[in-house]
């Protein structure tokens, strides 16, 4: 991030610098020549679909010179040709002939379409943007539709001493031309110049065109949707604080109690799958990729706020915009190719180039399909949105010499960093299986829920948005859209979080992917919003225009579910790895306390802890294998039982088989087992067999029913004397094992074996 801001800063510079220096070139003295140039005309209600000026038969000069653009000027769709008008600094005229022609019914039906489609023009003067309208179409008459050309236009230009402040344009009504018949028409052509002076400084000529954004009225709406969006963010912020403050302060102190003390809570919740949560996601290479894509998008969006900001971006600054977009996508890949091949390699995987590739074309691959079948449809409407041949060329250019360097570069970089996923739990072999969840809690509903908050807080700013990128409104109010963005990035975390820690409740432990898909499901959200513009805030119609409309939003709407997807991850992950880190110091804290108990009763584990235990013997056997399982205890009978406790799955109940061959006394030992299945503590998949060697001593088989009574206690508060009653130890001498069951049928045994525990002296 530190080099690409590196590389970006000198760009952004010599763009500032170029906007600059053109200004100083604005200064003229009487009758000097000013630039004018004719850009394109097209219907008013499609943006997209323009078309060069002198496409339509107005007068044109002997050769038509065209204006050397720059790469945003040619993607913004914009083709400069000197216009057929002269207007000389301060040189006043009326009613000057541009030319005389005679149009052909061939004309007549191209002037009478351009005015049914509300065509306008748009051109540049000094660098002044103005429109106009070619025609005008009258409302139905009685006689039918009427369509009629304007053959005067009439120019409105302000100076300040020796610069041109602004330009406005209106046509004269009376001097039209009747396009309703397929016939041969004389046509001249005039315009009129009139100066006049004015008090408006140079440096705020642009603000004309930024003073319909600025207004009191659309003013009082943008702080409406930002008030909106506050909100929402104090309400997600005060919910997630009482998860923080209180449920999870519960569940740590519920987690912490010491397995002795009473409690009636089975080991439920998001503790419980600590083993799993962080189990590294399937499709490691398309995950690793997705973030490195959405990691540049956002350190795309965040260079081109800052370019806003400080003014790049004033209005009609041709191209501006595009051009930054294409350079500082180009310089920001290695962000891509370093967070993706990093993080790909701490989730363990092998393939590092082709999880490259894979980051270098999810989102330039769907990117440059739409872009090819658009390209073709413009072609086909000769259309000025369709890129020439040398731009397109230009633009394969930057991505091969600057882009795919850059990310294998960045990929070099991530692959060499060495770093490791920090994971608070350590994870078992074998994976949980996902207990079945309410429709509710499933990935479409929780998308849903995800995208909705995040939508609503910036769905305000959207249209006027819309209206920029899709109309003829101009968009100036970047602190505004900034701060908004701000909430966006809030809102997204909190709610991810939120969902994260529901599901981890739930025990379902695959939230990878979910968190990323919850993040991201905005994008869908503003893609449907595109929708309803479309059909019900604009006039749009027509295939090209449609097509563009949605090829390109479908582009925006991804890239904003990469973006939105990984900053919803990153703020889960930061959250899962909070809390499981608070249980790892719970757990070692119950160890401790273990360990002190078992020092006072005479048994300690041989090495090692509890937790290592149950997690080196989970590593050699599924928990789907435990069908009836047998546990060998070699020589610390308490741990061994609370080691069953854990392995334990959680269902079925009451129709397990419970075996206990004792060293000694049957009878207690049976009893003590029917204490233990009756408190719930062992299930119908595990059906364990307590095995106690016959080398054991007795303080072993004492310290097992112990165990069993405890248990009993916590589930059934078995009375003082039963407790004393399965508690009645027996001689010393070598008993012969006998063995007593429930009344379930038996199966076969899975030998397992709990080693490094042994009994102290």
């Amino acid at each position: 991030m530190a080099a690409a801001a590196k590389l970006l800063l000198p760009l952004l510079g010599l763009v500032m610098l170029v906007g600059c220096a053109a200004a100083d070139s604005h200064r003229y003295r009487p009758g000097d020549a000013v630039p004018l140039y004719a850009n394109k005309v097209g219907p008013f209600h499609n943006p997209s679909e323009t078309y060069r000026y002198f496409d339509l038969p107005f007068c044109a000069p002997e050769k038509v010179k065209d204006k050397i653009e720059a790469l945003g000027e040619v993607l913004n769709g914009d083709r400069l040709v000197d216009a057929p008008y002269k207007l000389d600094f301060r040189v006043d005229f009326d009613a000057k002939s541009v030319c005389s022609r005679r149009l052909s019914k061939d004309d007549v039906v191209k002037f009478r379409h351009a005015v049914s489609k509300d065509y306008y023009f748009q051109m540049y003067y000094d660098d002044l943007p103005f429109w106009g309208f070619i025609g005008t179409k009258p409302e139905k008459a009685d006689a039918g539709d009427k369509y009629y050309l304007y053959r005067h236009i009439i120019f409105d230009i302000l100076y300040n001493k020796d610069r041109v402040i602004e330009i406005n344009v209106h046509t004269d009504q009376n001097a039209v031309v009747d396009l309703t018949e397929d016939k041969e028409l004389d046509v001249e052509f005039l315009y009129t110049a009139k100066w006049k002076e004015t008090q408006i400084p140079f440096e705020k000529r642009m603000e004309k065109y930024s003073s319909s954004s600025v207004m009191p009225h659309h003013l009082e709406v943008h702080w409406f949707s930002i008030v909106n969006s506050c909100v929402t963010v104090l309400l997600l912020t005060g919910f997630l604080a009482t998860i923080l403050m209180r449920v999870l302060k519960n569940d740590f102190v519920k987690y912490s109690h010491d397995e002795e003390e009473p409690d009636d809570q089975e080991e439920t919740g998001w503790k419980y799958i600590h083993g799993d949560v962080f189990r590294f996601p399937t499709n490691k290479s398309l995950f690793s990729a997705a973030l490195g894509t959405g990691t540049q998008l956002f350190a795309l969006t965040t260079f081109i706020f800052l370019l806003a900001l400080v003014g790049v971006f004033y209005p009609y600054n041709r191209g501006a915009l595009f051009t930054a977009l294409v350079v500082i996508y180009a310089l920001t890949s290695g962000i891509a190719g370093y967070s993706a091949t990093s993080f790909y390699c701490q989730l363990e995987g092998k393939n590092w180039v082709r999880n490259l590739l894979l980051t270098g074309c999810l989102f330039c691959g769907p990117l440059f399909l739409t872009f090819c079948f658009l390209n073709t449809v413009a072609i086909a409407y000769n259309s000025t949105a369709a890129l020439p041949f040398g731009t397109i060329c230009v633009i394969v250019l930057i991505w091969t010499l600057v882009t795919f360097p850059l990310l294998v570069l960045g990929g070099i970089a991530g692959k060499n960093s060495k770093n490791e996923f920090q994971a608070p739990c350590r994870t078992t072999k074998f994976p949980r299986e996902v207990p079945p969840l309410a429709w509710y809690r499933r990935t479409i509903p929780q998308m849903a829920m995800a995208g909705f908050l995040p939508f609503s807080a910036i769905y305000i700013e959207l249209y006027y948005i819309f209206a920029s990128i899709w109309g003829h409104r101009i968009y100036t109010i970047y602190s505004i859209l900034f701060i908004v963005f701000i909430i966006l990035l809030i809102v997204t975390a909190f709610i991810t979080v939120a969902l994260t820690y529901f599901q981890l409740t739930a025990e379902d432990h695959e939230w990878w992917w979910r968190s990323f898909l919850c993040g991201g499901s905005t994008g869908f959200f503003v893609f449907a919003y595109c929708l309803y513009y479309y059909r019900e805030r604009s006039d749009m119609s027509g295939f090209m225009q449609t097509s563009f409309f949605f090829g390109y939003m479908a582009c925006i709407c991804y890239a904003f579910f990469l973006m939105l997807g990984m900053v919803g991850f990153r703020a889960a992950l930061l959250f899962v790895r909070h809390i499981y880190k608070s249980i790892k110091c719970q757990l070692k804290q119950k160890q401790q306390q273990i360990e002190e108990n078992q020092e006072a009763t005479g048994f300690k584990a041989a090495d090692g802890s509890l937790e290592d235990v149950y997690t080196a013997e989970a590593e050699h056997e599924p928990e789907e294998a435990i069908q009836p399982s047998s546990i060998e205890i070699v020589g610390n009978p308490p741990a061994a039982v609370s080691l069953l406790r854990r392995r334990r799955p959680r269902d079925h109940r009451d129709d397990g088989r419970v075996e206990v061959a004792s060293g000694r006394h049957g009878d207690e030992a049976h009893r003590g087992a029917q204490a233990l299945h009756g408190a719930g503590r062992l299930k119908n998949s595990s059906r364990p067999t307590l095995v106690n060697t016959s080398a054991a001593p007795s303080a072993m088989y004492d310290g097992a029913c112990h165990t069993m009574l405890v248990a009993a206690r916590r589930r059934r508060r078995l009375a003082s004397s039963s407790a004393e009653y399965a508690m009645a130890s027996a001689d010393s001498a070598r008993p012969t094992p006998s063995r007593c069951s429930c009344d379930r049928p038996r199966r076969s045994p899975v030998t397992r074996r709990a080693s490094g525990i042994s009994t102290a002296s």
